[in-house]
């Protein structure tokens, strides 16, 4: 069962040399959607409703994929960026947490609280050989933490100076606009 289908009749081609040839009503299509004539078989360009869904998940896959490795990016220069600050303070951490024989996230706390300059003065070293390690570490973390509080504040400023230039660049600027500015 081959059904003539006037949009398919209406269709052109384009010959060898330039010109169009309307196709005859003797060809037809059929249900995949080919068009035979005498010898020659067409298929449609047009992509079926099943292939363009396809393409449009492979499409969000392929951006999904992209933001992850973004991401993971960005994260391994976070990390990069801001292991001269954490290492010293997490080693110091654990030290201190073993010389006092606290739990490790009670180092991590006494870390950060000491880091901060915040200290609440809950954990305190006890011993007179934490209290020696104490005296180097705790300039060392509060530098450290400058550190990376340093790093933090530098990209934020970074990330808005990027949206400034972006948002400027995408600006249709006009010579008047430009002349403006002068005055």
């Amino acid at each position: 069962n081959r059904n003539t289908d006037p949009s398919t009749r209406s269709l052109l081609r384009s010959s060898s040399n330039g010109s169009t040839n309307s196709l005859s009503s003797l060809e037809s299509t059929d249900s995949a959607g080919s068009l035979e004539s005498g010898m020659m078989t067409i298929r449609s360009i047009r992509p079926k409703d099943d292939n363009l869904k396809a393409v449009l998940i492979e499409k969000q896959n392929d951006n999904m994929i992209q933001r992850v490795r973004n991401c993971v990016v960005e994260w391994y220069f976070a990390i990069r960026l801001h292991s001269p600050g954490f290492i010293p303070m997490v080693v110091g951490a654990m030290i201190m947490a073993w010389l006092e024989q606290w739990a490790w996230y009670d180092g991590i706390y006494y870390c950060v609280v000491t880091a901060t300059t915040i200290g609440f003065g809950d954990l305190s070293p006890t011993q007179p050989h934490t209290k020696l390690f104490a005296i180097v570490f705790v300039p060392v973390c509060v530098a450290a933490m400058g550190y990376i509080l340093g790093n933090f504040a530098s990209f934020m400023v970074e990330q808005r100076r990027e949206g400034y230039d972006k948002k400027l660049w995408s600006c249709d600027l006009k010579i008047e606009d430009i002349e403006a500015l002068d005055t």
